[in-house]
Parts: C-alpha cells; sequence; structure tokens
C-alpha cells in the first residue's frame, strides 16, 4: 500500500506541474500600448479587467457584474496608483450579463457594459479588433496574449498596479477537464483513501 502511496505522490506532483500557471506574473507592458485595456472600478478602486470593443462597449467577465450606477470604466491606464493624466473616466449606463451565466461552473461568462458615453478614440484608447465570420476558430494549443492588473505570484493577493500582459496557449474542454479530472480524482485518492 505505501508503494502505491508513492506512485500517487510522484504522479499527482507530476499532473500539478503539467498545469498551466503561466497567467501568474507576466511582463509590464509598453505604456499605453493595450489600447482597448479597460479597468473596471468602483470608488476609484480597481476591481477587474475589460476590454473596449466599440467606442461605447466594454466586454468583461459576469462575473465581474456589479450594478451600472456604482461601476466608472478607465481608458488609457497604466498604473493604477498614479494619475498619468490620459485616462477616461466613464460611467456606466447598462450592464447586460449572458442569460445562461452559471456562477458554479463558469460557463458563459461574459458581461457587456453599456458606456454612458462613448469612449474617446485617440491615440491612446482604440477598440480591440474583433474576429470576423471568417476568422478560423481558435484551437487548443494557439497561443495568445491576455494582460491586465492581476496576481503576479502564485499563492499571492498582491495584485499589480501596473499593467502586465502574459502569452498562453488556449486549453480545450477536452484538455482541461482531462487535466482537472486527474488532479482531483489523485489527491481525493491521496487524503481520502490513505488517511
Amino acid at each position: 500500500m505505501a508503494q502505491l502511496l508513492w506512485v500517487f505522490l510522484v504522479l499527482a506532483v507530476m499532473i500539478k506541474d503539467t498545469l498551466p500557471q503561466r497567467i501568474i506574473g507576466g511582463q509590464e507592458v509598453v505604456p499605453y500600448s493595450v489600447k482597448y485595456q479597460a479597468s473596471l472600478q468602483v470608488d476609484r478602486k480597481h476591481y477587474c479587467g475589460g476590454t473596449l470593443i466599440q467606442p461605447q462597449w466594454v466586454l468583461t467577465a459576469a462575473h465581474c457584474w456589479r450594478p451600472a450606477s456604482v461601476i466608472q470604466v478607465v481608458l488609457s491606464e497604466h498604473n493604477l496608483a498614479v494619475d498619468e493624466g490620459f485616462e477616461q473616466v466613464l460611467d456606466v449606463s447598462r450592464v447586460y450579463s449572458h442569460f445562461a451565466y452559471n456562477p458554479k461552473t463558469f460557463n458563459n461568462d461574459i458581461l457587456l457594459i453599456k458606456l454612458s458615453v462613448p469612449a474617446q478614440i485617440n491615440a491612446y484608447v482604440q477598440p480591440a479588433t474583433l474576429p470576423t465570420i471568417d476568422t478560423p476558430e481558435l484551437i487548443g494549443g494557439t497561443s495568445c496574449t491576455v494582460s491586465g492588473w492581476g496576481v503576479t505570484r502564485i499563492y499571492s493577493f498582491y495584485l499589480s498596479p501596473i499593467l502586465r500582459a502574459v502569452d498562453v496557449s488556449i486549453m480545450s474542454y477536452c484538455q482541461y477537464y482531462y487535466y482537472l479530472y486527474i488532479y482531483i480524482y489523485i489527491y481525493i485518492y491521496i487524503y481520502i483513501y490513505t488517511v
């Protein structure tokens, strides 16, 4: 039994190391180079990121929902701790969460924010380029860049005040559920059946 436990412990460590953790950290971006990046704020405190997709529309995650009356969207933001003079602070008129959003599974985790007035498009603020009907579907393994003011180290709650970005590989649902199943199964086996 001890040998079997040892095998499962080794497998657990090996599998844990293959799970994606690359969103942690990243590099500081060149100031104002991610022109579509939005900071969602309540009482001038950042709580979620978003993407400007049209002059009056921001796309974010449904788990970032707050009442429209309390949200402000800040564009052309680089350092959250410093007023750099290029920011556009915009009020929100409406929020639209996906009707099938599930907060337990995060399925359909999409929210649209309508700004009270359109953002001023300039050298620092540009909507993201959206895919067209002819754009090929992204598949597992495709590299993409994600950006935000997020956690810089695993097991840390410290959020970077500086906008950062990191390249990650898209993981297909099949890979995700496979890794999740193995990860959970091994830990359940180790902690429940061997204690």
